[in-house]
């Protein structure tokens, strides 16, 4: 009797169109290639909205590289693709061309604007999975540079200073010892 019941409702229609799937609905694993030398693979982010200083900058684009966990950051008046494709042209003729750039879908990353970035430099654009922040590599460089400026402005009572203490919060970042690769970024760059 049970055969017969799950075979009846396994081919209703009906039932299909009306009731959620018992399947498990999680994301299969997508393919991650570990990064085998430094400037091969970028994870890109934003930190912001901060408090406006004088030069009226109010976001942080961050970049790092996935091998040696080396941090560039670029104070920025808008978070906008412009912005971005710019400071990206910056790295990119220091360090060379990176083979993929691991973003989350925030606007500035799925423009046009950055889809022709990406195709002049033959770049492969992977964007992480919605509502999974988790899967770029930037987002805990992010909560240490928050945190590095807290620290540093933690007796002001005046937080639009920021910009004052960011180069000194990414020198700490890019000249200790990373958890994940025992090195300094600097070394491995």
């Amino acid at each position: 009797m049970y055969e017969s019941v799950y075979q009846y409702v396994r081919q209703c229609e009906l039932c299909h169109r009306i009731k959620p799937s018992n399947e498990n609905t999680k994301t299969p694993h997508g393919e991650y290639r570990e990064p085998k030398r430094p400037g091969r693979q970028l994870s890109i982010d934003f930190v912001g909205k901060l408090p406006m200083p004088t030069t009226r900058n109010q976001w942080i684009f961050v970049a790092i590289d996935c091998y040696s966990r080396y941090v560039w950051v670029q104070p920025m008046k808008n978070a906008n693709a412009i912005s971005v494709v710019n400071y990206l042209r910056h790295i990119f003729t220091v360090n060379g061309c990176p083979e993929p750039i691991i973003s989350d879908n925030s606007p500035q990353f799925i423009s046009q604007t950055f889809a022709k970035l990406c195709a002049d430099y033959n770049i492969k654009h992977m964007k992480t999975p919605l509502y999974h922040p988790q899967a770029n590599q930037v987002g805990a460089t992010n909560k240490s540079i928050k945190l590095g400026l807290r620290a540093h402005m933690a007796d002001l009572l005046e937080h639009s200073s920021w910009e004052n203490y960011l180069s000194r919060v990414i020198h700490d970042n890019n000249t200790s010892v990373h958890s994940a690769t025992a090195y300094t970024p600097v070394v491995n760059m």
